[in-house]
Formats: structure tokens, C-alpha cells, sequence
């Protein structure tokens, strides 16, 4: 995001009362009568629905400066997910009208705001690919590589420590968590494996590699 831009949202929202949120909980349900917009100031939320099988499906996940629901708030639409903190986080909530009226007024951070949307539907687009006619490695691989893109940090020896755990990983893939531990214990000729504190990555050219032309 332009730096101008944060800088811009993150003083729009500063107006509004700040609150903490331990980790699992649930800031927004589906059919909720009504939606504020959440600022996240720190940390993650994931975006999700329940599948017939009782699956939690993982659509979007959001971290700072993010402010959601958008398309609720802009087209008065029936939401239709869960919204929930993967960890402790800090929020401002607004009002959606006044969020819709800050927008209007600033078409810069519309145009930014849209940037985003278009990248978050191509991701989308991917995913859905994948999950019509990919298979579970390339599953596991895609979402591998997008969070370490996103979240990945760095360590001592150069890897790169992916903040996901399987059954996450499970949510994001559509697979169920037997099957995304099962991929995941196979792609250590990758140099990935599985650590207490999330999933470590040797490097992005080798999930690049592994991916081809699924990337």
C-alpha cells in the first residue's frame, strides 16, 4: 500500500475507539444484522465459511492496514461469512456509512483499495483452479508459497518460517488434514518441513520450481 495512502486510512480510523481481541474470536457472523468496518491495526483475521461437512474453508485472510468488509459496507449486502482473529489483534470499528463517505471523498485511496481487491480476486481465481483441478501437492504448494510471500520471516540460516499450522493449511486447500500433513511430510526434497512454530521453507524459488507452471 502507498505509504500516503496508510497514512491517510490509519488517521481516518484513529477517530474511532481502539479494541483488543484474544485469539478465535468472532468479530462479524453470517446474516449479522449490522456490520461496522473493522480496521485491523495488528494482527490477522481470517475470513471463512462452513462447508456441509462441518469444514472450515478458509476465503481470505487479512492483516494490517486491512479494513473489511468492504463490499458489505459499499453494496449493503447480506454477508454471508465468519470474520475471526487467528491471534490477538487490535481493532477500530466505524461506522459503515461513514467509512462509504470517507471513500467517496478520497479516490486516491479508492483507487489503492482497488488495486488490492483486483489482487485478492486474482489469488481467488487461482485457488479456485487449483481446487477444480490440482492436486493436493499443488494444493499444499500454492498456499505455501502465497504465505511465505506474505508472512514469511527470516531466520538465522537464511529459511523462512511460514506462520501456518495444518489445519490451516487443510482450510485454505479444501483438503482434509490428514491429507495436507500427508503432502506436506512429502516435500522435503523441497526443503520444507514442519516445525512447532509453523511450516519452514528453505526458499521462494524452490516452491516456485516445485509449482512450474501451476504458479
Amino acid at each position: 500500500m502507498d505509504p500516503t495512502a496508510r497514512q491517510r486510512i490509519e488517521g481516518f480510523f484513529a477517530a474511532f475507539q481502539s479494541r483488543k481481541y484474544g485469539k478465535d474470536h468472532i468479530l462479524i457472523s453470517p446474516f449479522d444484522r449490522t456490520i461496522d468496518v473493522y480496521h485491523l491495526v495488528s494482527g490477522q483475521v481470517r475470513e471463512y465459511d462452513i462447508s456441509d461437512q462441518g469444514d472450515k474453508v478458509v476465503v481470505n485472510l487479512f492483516q494490517p492496514p486491512a479494513f473489511f468488509p468492504i463490499s458489505i459496507a459499499v453494496n449493503q449486502s447480506v454477508n454471508r461469512y465468519y470474520f475471526e482473529t487467528v491471534g490477538e489483534v487490535m481493532i477500530r470499528r466505524a461506522p459503515a456509512e461513514e467509512v462509504v463517505r470517507f471513500l467517496k471523498t478520497n479516490p486516491d485511496i479508492v483507487y489503492d483499495l482497488l488495486k488490492r481487491v483486483f489482487l485478492g480476486t486474482d489469488v481467488m481465481q487461482r485457488r479456485m483452479v487449483h481446487a477444480m483441478s490440482s492436486t493436493a501437492r499443488i494444493r499444499v504448494l500454492y498456499e505455501l508459497w502465497l504465505d511465505a510471500r506474505r508472512l514469511g520471516e527470516k531466520q538465522a540460516d537464511g529459511t523462512l518460517l511460514v506462520p501456518i499450522r495444518v489445519y490451516e493449511l487443510a482450510a485454505r486447500t479444501g483438503l482434509t488434514r490428514e491429507t495436507a500433513s500427508r503432502e506436506l511430510a512429502k516435500l522435503l526434497s523441497l526443503g520444507i518441513k514442519n516445525s512447532l512454530r509453523g511450516v519452514i521453507v528453505r526458499n521462494l524459488n524452490d516452491l516456485e520450481k516445485g509449482l512450474g507452471d501451476e504458479l
